[in-house]
């Protein structure tokens, strides 16, 4: 592996820090990772406290696994050799290693005594890097690390370390240790992307948390590390019963906070009060005791619970903003209302073919609300309409982002799969889908398509009979079987569908193509070219379209709407397989110059083409 296998990554490296301990900075860490577990995303935690660990009390886990010591000391035997100390051999030390280090699918620990919702904790596994395996050495390994000289010998080496991770994992949590020494000034400075400040109220530490924020900054601004660093303080613990004694103590922490954000980073204004309002962590005296996990069985909705506080927090946490940027959570909800009606205007501008329009209501919408799910899967659509496949994919895999069973996404992915004819691939989007939703009509017809296109003819026919038995007024369901018929030589059957579906929707494109496929089989020229015109008109950007009507015209001895059609489709993306497909159409021509210098045009080396030999597919639509 090298260096430009990881750019490719997916993951935040989130580091929770406290100056001192007790201030609940491993509750923060594993309620929040276990509110992600739920949401389906997969979630990394490293303990690096190492004096004094402790994540593994809340999992059951496997108590000879080796952790994160054992890595630091089998990484500081690596890099002792010269040619083992640069990025591209960090990686490959990674790659053949790091399964050792990390335990996988744990269960979070349920104490199920303040239950009010009844969660199976076999849902929400979690991966975790422990401080290392807990055996006579481990006091030895710990107290041979020499952190600086780890850096000074090896300076990339941590941040590669994140970067790797975050291939795999969505998110990666460090649990940090407490005080400014060397190795949490590692962890907060060289590991995270985003660094949660976990404090009580008292001087002590929130100068200590300011201290390592402005530490931190300072590293990330002066350094050749390019990653933004997003800091979010965190106050916990609160006991805010005495409104007089919280109010003073509020102010304590949130303009120190504001003036340090302005100074570094040049802000000319520094507002922390609405983060600071859906940012803090209540104190219940019910979750003192035990390693308690309470998101595993309260409701996120109920204010009077401490996971409310976990989910607000994270809510925040997953927005990609800097805390000043954070606004209150009623302009929050004016935002998502307005947003909403950008989407309303977005969708009904997409389905009148309006794009521009339809793209810029999207942009507003997400503007608006950057998690607008809906928002990002129309510009998706009109993104793919308008051939723009990758950029299409890019939005659709934004939505998942946000909803990872979100159904349309799989489905419309695996749409963009078939026009990059990546079939195969195609089918697993559809399968999801599918899985998803059982009664998804269109995901079994478009996963047809893609049998159909891999000659998977039996399974495609089993979905495309499904797709029609679940919306027996589908169109397009009809007019693919339709097609499917006729490449079966079915033609009775054929026929018969593709009137079924020209009633039901007398604009459907691939229902005229099919029909100009059956009237070209009679020799019937002229309604063959009737209906593939048709088709052109409703669908103007299909290939296959021309290819059929080049098709009819070299059938009829028209040479020059031969080469005229087949370049148009050429243009739009025919492939060297679709004209393989079609032998019967460019035989006649397979060594005329002028058909020659065509394809080399575009690119297609038809070489072995001009060697072939086989008989072409019979009635290949």
């Amino acid at each position: 592996m090298d260096k430009q296998e990881i750019i490719d990554k997916k993951g935040k490296t989130v580091t929770f820090y406290s100056y001192k301990g007790g201030v609940g900075r491993s509750m923060v860490l594993v309620n929040t990772a276990c509110l992600l577990a739920k949401e389906g995303k997969k979630v990394l935690l490293i303990d690096w406290d190492l004096e004094a660990p402790g994540l593994h009390y809340f999992f059951t886990e496997n108590k000879d696994a080796l952790g994160f010591v054992d890595l630091i000391d089998d990484s500081y035997k690596f890099i002792q050799t010269e040619e083992n100390n640069d990025e591209e051999d960090y990686c490959r030390f990674f790659q053949e290693n790091m399964h050792k280090y990390i335990s996988k699918n744990l269960n979070p620990i349920v104490n199920n005594s303040n239950s009010s919702v009844n969660i199976n904790p076999s849902d929400f596994n979690i991966d975790l890097i422990t401080a290392g395996k807990f055996d006579a050495n481990y006091s030895e390994k710990l107290g041979d690390i020499k952190w600086m000289d780890f850096y000074k010998k090896a300076p990339a080496y941590f941040r590669t370390l994140a970067y790797f991770l975050e291939r795999d994992y969505d998110y990666i949590f460090v649990d940090s240790r407490t005080g400014l020494a060397d190795t949490s000034g590692i962890s907060s400075m060289l590991m995270p992307s985003k660094l949660v400040l976990v404090f009580v109220l008292n001087n002590q530490n929130i100068n200590g948390v300011l201290e390592v924020a402005s530490k931190a900054i300072d590293y990330r601004l002066n350094s050749n590390d390019y990653r933004k660093l997003d800091i979010y303080p965190l106050p916990s613990r609160l006991e805010n019963t005495v409104i007089t004694d919280f109010e003073n103590w509020k102010s304590k922490y949130t303009e120190p906070f504001q003036e340090l954000f302005k100074r570094k980073y040049m802000l000319d204004v520094c507002n922390l009060s609405d983060y600071f309002e859906r940012c803090s962590i209540t104190y219940y005296p019910k979750h003192a005791y035990g390693e308690s996990i309470p998101v595993l069985n309260e409701s996120i909705t109920d204010s009077k619970n401490i996971t409310y506080d976990y989910n607000s927090f994270l809510t925040v946490l997953k927005s990609d903003k800097q805390s000043w940027e954070i606004i209150s959570k009623e302009k929050e909800q004016e935002n998502i209302a307005k947003s909403n009606e950008h989407y309303n205007n977005a969708f009904k501008l997409f389905y009148e073919k309006k794009y521009d329009e339809s793209l810029d209501e999207a942009t507003k919408a997400i503007e608006l609300n950057d998690k607008n799910k809906d928002a990002y899967n129309i510009i998706g659509n009109v993104k793919c309409e308008t051939g723009k496949y990758v950029e299409a994919l890019e939005n659709y895999n934004k939505t998942l982002d946000f909803d990872v069973n979100y159904v349309y996404a799989y489905h419309n992915i695996g749409f963009v799969k078939n026009k990059l004819f990546q079939y195969t691939d195609a089918i697993g989007f559809f399968n999801k889908a599918i899985e998803l939703d059982p009664n998804f009509a269109i995901a079994y017809n478009e996963r047809a398509f893609s049998k159909i296109a891999l000659l998977q003819n039996e399974e495609a026919m089993i979905d495309l009979n499904k797709s029609i038995d679940l919306n027996p007024k589908n169109s397009v369901a009809y007019s693919d079987r339709s097609l499917l018929e006729f490449r079966l030589e079915n033609y009775e059957n054929s026929k018969k569908d593709v009137l079924i579906a020209l009633e039901l929707n007398p604009n459907n494109a691939n229902a005229y193509y099919v029909q100009a496929c059956l009237m070209k089989l009679e020799k019937d020229y002229e309604n063959a070219i009737i209906n593939i015109d048709t088709a052109i008109r409703f669908s103007p950007t299909e290939p296959v379209y021309y290819l059929r009507k080049a098709e009819i015209f070299a059938d009829t001895k028209n040479i020059t709407g031969f080469f005229e059609n087949l370049e148009i489709g050429l243009n739009l993306g025919l492939t060297k397989q679709q004209l393989k497909e079609e032998f019967n159409t460019y035989k006649p021509f397979i060594k005329d110059q002028q058909f020659i210098a065509l394809l080399k045009k575009y690119n297609i080396d038809i070489t072995d083409l001009q060697n072939t030999t086989e008989e072409p597919l019979k009635a290949n639509a």
